[in-house]
């Protein structure tokens, strides 16, 4: 009986690593794995034609007038953005500098988001990106709380303020660079809560729940999935070279 046990044990642990052996190098094999994209970057004054269209195609009959642009990238830098900030011609408040000057005074809501006279359009800055990402009424939030933001940054930790925009999901969620000493720290804080997160931690999120979507497919989704994907970015290539 005790002669027996031992071989039972010793086919159970056998079977245990010969199925490791082929299975393991199986799903390496199977792994849907993305192409690397080269990424061609889109000229400001097209982006600002884009967005200046869509503007005032969405919000007539006024004259809107663009009065400068916000760069940013996502947290991987996979996307890019330029957030461009329309006024009604004519509107007092005609400079960004104006605008971040105004959110510190402003005393309601209106006054500091301008919903009445600013339009904001978000704009993919990258010819294989899509063209408009977001399009709303007033003055972003990351905007308008961008000095709390800074003040926040240097008044409680000693030698860093605030670097670049980071947008995430797809430009719904915002964070700003912590800067230490002129150099990034590696941490963001996102728009408006103040939480601090490292980038690291974000980045190896999204690039988890990214593979763990791409193992669940067999090699024919896997093949169709880089083909949607392609055809989408051919989609968006086209209609960039086709705006005029």
């Amino acid at each position: 009986m005790k002669w027996l046990l031992i071989i039972i044990g010793f086919l159970i642990i056998s079977g245990i690593v010969i199925g490791a052996v082929f299975y393991l190098p199986n799903i390496s094999k199977n792994s849907c794995e993305l192409d690397d994209v080269q990424l061609t970057q889109i000229p400001v004054s097209l982006a600002q034609s884009v967005a200046s269209e869509q503007v005032h195609r969405n919000n007539p009959p006024f004259n809107w007038t663009s009065i400068g642009y916000i760069q940013a990238e996502d947290i991987i830098g996979e996307q890019y953005y330029y957030v461009f900030i329309f006024v009604k011609e004519g509107f007092n408040l005609n400079t960004l500098d104006k605008f971040e000057k105004n959110a510190l005074s402003a005393q309601s809501d209106d006054e500091k988001y301008q919903f009445n006279d600013v339009a904001t359009v978000i704009v993919g800055a990258v010819k294989e990106d899509k063209q408009i990402f977001r399009h709303f009424r007033g003055i972003p939030e990351f905007f308008v709380e961008k000095s709390n933001i800074k003040n926040y940054v240097e008044g409680n930790y000693n030698g860093k303020t605030i670097g670049n925009l980071v947008l995430a999901s797809q430009g719904t969620t915002a964070y700003y660079e912590i800067l230490s000493n002129s150099k990034p720290s590696g941490d963001l804080i996102r728009v408006p809560d103040k939480e601090i997160t490292s980038t690291k931690s974000l980045v190896d999120l999204k690039e988890n729940n990214e593979k763990r979507r791409l193992s669940g497919y067999s090699k024919d989704e896997c093949e169709s999935y880089k083909k949607a994907i392609e055809e989408a970015r051919q989609s968006h290539i086209t209609e960039w070279d086709s705006f005029n």
